[in-house]
């Protein structure tokens, strides 16, 4: 403007005029290009992308973009995943020790840590979660264990764990009607304090309708309303009473020693003592019956473990004349028959002289014939009479015929007790070597198998003229 000029209103009303529009165009510049209010030349997008090839990013070492344009370190970032030892863009302090986790195993929260203990039992809808989540673990009717925990964001940039998933059930009253629901892949976030989070992205997959509005959030299906929630201290609270069977629910068992020890499968009481004494078990707890149980006292016990006592190789049981005792086995069926059509022989020992027997028999019901012809025979070859008489308790001498037969004799009849050949030892003894003489004998004269009637004869002859 000349000096010689004179300031008139007109001209002023230009100058501003002027000077309007030229800040105007510069402010745009300023918003849109961000190059401080400088008028962008006209190859200035074509040097922009030429300086991007050449660019190369501090932190993930890759070409194009620069360190506070990287979104590898923005996403670590938010998951609180940067080093120790890098520094992240806007802040000089801040740090975090956890484990590389990228950016898509992040399930991310926009509610973190406001709720307090009176809504610990509620549900609440949270517009940003994509999980459902809770930290009570007792509100599961199944659960399984994650092999790694997954990392869960919270709007303070924490990060929290996931260690498990399940489901829960839970009971929703709407105009007084009661309905119940349950709620699956629900995670297990033990550090999420008393937060029980319902994310409505999961409502939505499955087919529900939410709607929010003043004070009212309304849960939906099909048009039937299903939920509603009440805006409580700017959060959406939804009461789901969890419904937990009794099944699951843990409870102490009491009952006396007696009780435990058959619910035990018959372990041991001291075994059921030292359980609860050195606390190895919990929920269960002893009461006084007034009666002090013993092992010895049950039945089952007595008869199902009781073990055999050793039996002595050596008898101290007394023959003090011949015949008093009488010992008697069968041996047989054998599998050639004899001359005679023997399948048995029936053996007679006598306890005091160890005089030895041997009859061949066709089947087991002639032992007692044979028996009686011996015992007639013997009381009149040596005068004595006969005793007791000793057997294993086979059916050939339990018939009632020849137990009346052995009471008109005033004789008495020894039964072994079952699987015990020990007690009848005698005779077991005689049995097996008067076998392995047989035996030894045919093999050796090469004679014909059926001729083993003669050869147990004649084992009886050597066996009584060997000193015992």
């Amino acid at each position: 403007m000349k000096k010689e000029s004179k300031l008139t209103t007109e001209f002023i009303t230009k100058q501003i005029l002027i000077e309007e529009n030229s800040r105007g165009d510069a402010s745009h510049v300023t918003l849109m290009g961000d190059d401080k209010g400088k008028k962008p030349s006209q190859g200035s997008s074509t040097d922009s992308d030429a300086k991007k090839k050449n660019m190369k990013c501090h932190y993930c070492k890759k070409k194009r973009h620069v360190k506070s344009e990287c979104r590898k370190l923005k996403a670590n970032q938010v998951a609180g995943t940067v080093s120790e030892n890098k520094r992240v863009e806007g802040s000089k302090t801040q740090t975090a020790k956890v484990t590389a986790t990228t950016e898509e195993s992040v399930i991310h929260l926009f509610m973190a840590r406001k709720v307090t203990s009176d809504l610990a039992s509620r549900w609440i809808i949270d517009l940003g979660a994509t999980s459902l989540i809770t930290s009570r673990k007792e509100w599961f009717i199944n659960y399984s264990l994650f092999r790694t925990p997954i990392s869960i964001g919270l709007d303070d940039d924490s990060i929290i764990k996931a260690v498990g998933s399940g489901s829960v059930r839970i009971s929703i009253t709407v105009d007084g009607t009661s309905r119940l629901f349950e709620l699956q892949d629900v995670y297990y976030v033990p550090d999420m304090g008393t937060n029980n989070l319902l994310s409505v992205t999961y409502m939505v997959q499955k087919g529900y309708t939410v709607n929010f509005g003043t004070n009212m959030c309304e849960i939906s299906k099909a048009g039937s309303v299903i939920g509603k929630a009440e805006n409580r201290k700017e959060l959406w609270v939804l009461d789901g009473n969890p419904v937990v069977p009794d099944s699951y629910v843990a409870h102490v068992a009491k009952a006396s020693l007696s009780v435990c020890h058959k619910r035990l499968e018959h372990a041991m009481t001291r075994s059921i003592k030292k359980l609860l004494e050195s606390s190895m078990v919990t929920g269960m707890e002893l009461i006084d019956d007034g009666t002090n149980h013993a092992d010895g006292e049950c039945i089952a016990c007595i008869k199902e473990k009781t073990t055999q006592n050793m039996i002595p190789k050596k008898s101290n049981m007394e023959n003090p004349r011949r015949l008093h005792r009488i010992y008697s086995n069968v041996c047989g069926p054998f599998d050639i028959k004899g001359y005679s059509q023997s399948q048995f022989f029936v053996m007679f020992v006598d306890g005091f002289l160890h005089y030895v027997r041997v009859k061949p028999i066709r089947s087991k019901d002639e032992a007692s014939k044979v028996l009686k012809e011996w015992i007639t025979c013997s009381k009149i070859e040596t005068g004595e009479k006969a005793n007791l008489l000793r057997t294993d308790g086979g059916g050939e001498y339990m018939g009632m015929e020849f137990q009346e037969w052995l009471r008109s004799r005033e004789m008495h009849h020894e039964v072994t007790n079952a699987n015990t050949p020990q007690e009848n030892g005698v005779a077991e003894c005689l049995n097996r070597t008067i076998l392995e003489m047989m035996r030894t004998i045919m093999h050796k004269s090469d004679l014909p198998k059926n001729l083993w009637p003669f050869a147990a004869q004649y084992t009886q002859e050597i066996v009584n003229r060997l000193p015992t």
